[in-house]
């Protein structure tokens, strides 16, 4: 059951982690900030054609407010193609990033963003060696942009151990795992991405006989999704049952 669902959990933290570009890089309207909220709500809800809509809408508003090389126009690209990927159109998704990647400097850290995502597509093709290089190569451009510490780090460090840990190498990804972690837990983050890359930690430990490791941390993803997803939602009902067969 917890292998299960941790397979689930690692494809859901790879399909919703959140995008952050650099706040503050351009001038983020209100109506971009509406559609940016928009998009998330329909990827999360699993509304793929919808989420692509939004997109393209914030895509035309960033082109206007910033111009077609801001960090807000990369953005609404990168999101595009998220919610190309969620729909299986994944050549389209590729495409579009390295479109984005093809405008931006070696080391400018908006690249480093758009190389997760690109890790996160070749992911859900199962080209894990290709998925693997991505997420190594946007974690330093992203530390040295932002600092080790900061949020936006996470996102590739747990999408890395997501990966080795679907691959079986669990001590490769239970160091990222405490890592990515940390960070969230410094930064007060409190979001059923939180919960998942804690739900994945459990699942580590449970896979490797630490029950008593596991269930603390299986509790606290737990109370984390029912705060933010509310106690109906099907995700929480399934981490439920997973820690009721601890």
């Amino acid at each position: 059951m917890w292998r299960k669902i941790g397979r689930r959990a690692a494809g859901l933290a790879l399909a919703v982690g959140c995008l952050l570009w650099g706040a503050g890089a351009d001038a983020q309207t209100p109506e971009i900030y509406a559609l940016q909220e928009r998009f998330s709500e329909r990827l999360s809800a699993g509304q793929c054609k919808e989420a692509f809509e939004a997109a393209q809408k914030l895509e035309k508003a960033a082109a206007a407010a910033g111009g077609t090389k801001s960090q807000l126009y990369g953005d609404a690209l990168a999101r595009q193609a998220r919610a190309l990927a969620c729909q299986g159109s994944y050549a389209e998704a590729e495409a579009l990033l390295k479109r984005v990647l093809s405008v931006l400097g070696r080391k400018d850290a908006s690249r480093g963003e758009v190389l997760n995502e690109l890790g996160r597509i070749y992911n859900d093709q199962g080209r894990f060696d290709e998925a693997e290089v991505s997420f190594q190569e946007a974690i330093p451009i992203l530390e040295a942009a932002h600092g080790p510490d900061h949020l936006i780090v996470a996102n590739p460090i747990g999408n890395l151990a997501n990966l080795y840990w679907s691959s079986g190498r669990y001590a490769d990804a239970e160091p990222l795992y405490r890592r990515a972690q940390a960070i969230l837990e410094a930064w007060g983050a409190s979001t059923p991405e939180f919960a998942i890359t804690l739900r994945n930690l459990a699942n580590l430990h449970f896979r490797l006989g630490r029950f008593a490791d596991a269930e603390p941390i299986a509790r606290k993803a737990l109370a984390i999704q029912e705060s933010t997803l509310g106690p109906e939602h099907p995700a929480v009902a399934n981490a439920r049952k997973a820690l009721e067969s601890l």
